[in-house]
């Protein structure tokens, strides 16, 4: 009877050894607290939802009201049931409107009125009936626009017409009589220009000399003192991509003579008047699609025959040698597409049944290595798209079919961490 007994609490407890081993292991494991506390912005008029962007608590995102995409708009209240209140429809016409930008409450996209791609613009205002002001058409009917960004209700775009590939840029102001003043080309006209970012003083944009795509940088105050030629340029033997920008930093990648890596500026180190940037991953495989916030960055890199999320934390060595990026993904699905800010990371991980948002916030265990990402979406909704700004999250999920945008608040949580 002892040996009975023995031989069964000796199975119990390898029982609970062999589970425990099983949870530390299993970081796709959903975390039923933040699946809990994630909000549906959907208004029950409106279809396909996607594309969301969030600064603060203010999200906007483009979805089909049953005759063509619009933009819609939410300015963070909730009501007292703890459901989203005040998701309105900022654009309301009879062609597509799609890819929005918000910062500081005001939102740029573009509406293609006319078959012709134009760069609408939205104050954050309302008028005294309470619906929002008519969004404003920034550019003339002769030009196609793409690539729009916004900073403090400052707009960036892309214009195009023939061979044309310009930069746009409009400071914000107003003639007299309301009407927005004229943008202004800031790129050179001889050279293709694309994918302009704006920021707090910078502007940044991809530019092909006839040999490979450098990366632009524009100081708007000396733009706005009428020099408009104060553009400085890297010189790299081999072409610039995905470039980002952050407090005055700013990363992209490009080829080192063997595969893409991740290359960070800090806005600052030059040489003969040149930028000279930083490597900042250094390994046998592409290293893509940066993103950074303040001087963290992440990108996606490969682990095992995977796509991965790197983080490298902004530091150096004693010798100015960046530290060495960690991985702070699953190593055994593919990851991709991360946002930071802050110390927060999200991202998309396709675990082969499904694609899930998954978040990391900076913490690390006892031996150094990062602490496994949380799974913040629910299992099976095929999520994706994920942003983050402010301590909030934003993201598309697909249930039945149905596309629908979930907003997370990580305050709530931050006493349950």
């Amino acid at each position: 009877m002892k040996q009975i007994l023995l031989s069964f609490f000796i199975l119990l407890l390898l029982s609970i050894v062999i589970m425990g081993c099983v949870d530390l292991l299993q970081t796709d494991t959903g975390n039923d607290y933040y699946i809990e506390h994630s909000i549906i912005l959907n208004t029950n008029d409106s279809y396909y939802a996607d594309q969301p962007q969030i600064n603060k608590n203010k999200v906007v995102w483009t979805a089909n009201d049953g005759n063509d995409y619009e933009i819609y708009y939410w300015n963070g209240t909730l009501n007292s049931k703890g459901e989203p209140s005040e998701i309105i429809k900022i654009s309301n016409n009879s062609y597509r409107d799609i890819h929005p930008k918000i910062n500081a409450g005001r939102v740029v996209w573009i509406g293609y009125e006319n078959m012709t791609s134009h760069i609408f613009y939205w104050d954050g205002t309302f008028n005294l009936n309470g619906t929002p002001i008519e969004p404003i058409k920034m550019n003339n009917d002769h030009l196609n626009v793409i690539n729009p960004d916004i900073y403090e209700g400052e707009i960036v775009w892309k214009g195009f017409n023939d061979d044309r590939l310009d930069i746009y840029y409009w400071n914000g102001t107003y003639y007299s009589n309301g009407s927005p003043t004229n943008p202004k080309k800031i790129s050179n006209s001889d050279l293709r220009d694309y994918c302009p970012i704006i920021n707090e003083d910078l502007i940044i944009w991809r530019e092909f000399d006839g040999r490979d795509y450098e990366i632009c940088f524009w100081n708007k105050t000396s733009g706005l003192n009428g020099n408009h030629d104060q553009i400085k340029r890297t010189n790299a033997n081999s072409s610039s991509y995905y470039t980002t920008i952050s407090q005055g930093k700013v990363v992209w990648q490009r080829s080192d003579g063997f595969d893409s890596e991740i290359y960070f500026w800090d806005g600052k180190y030059e040489k003969n008047e040149i930028p000279e940037p930083v490597q900042i991953s250094n390994n046998t495989y592409d290293d893509l699609f940066p993103q950074i916030c303040a001087n963290r960055v992440v990108w996606e890199g490969l682990i095992n025959n995977k796509q991965g999320i790197y983080y490298w934390d902004g530091s150096f060595e004693s010798n100015r040698k960046p530290t060495e990026p960690i991985l702070i993904s699953n190593d055994s699905f593919d990851n991709y597409a991360p946002k930071i800010d802050g110390n927060c990371v999200v991202w998309v991980g396709n675990t082969g049944n499904y694609k899930g948002i998954y978040y990391w916030d900076e913490r690390f265990n006892n031996d150094g290595r990062p602490i496994d990402p949380i799974l913040i979406s629910k299992k099976g909704s095929n999520s994706n798209s994920p942003q983050i700004n402010d301590d909030k999250i934003v993201w598309v999920g697909s249930e039945n079919g149905t596309n629908m945008i979930y907003y997370l608040d990580l305050n709530i949580s931050k006493n349950y961490k």
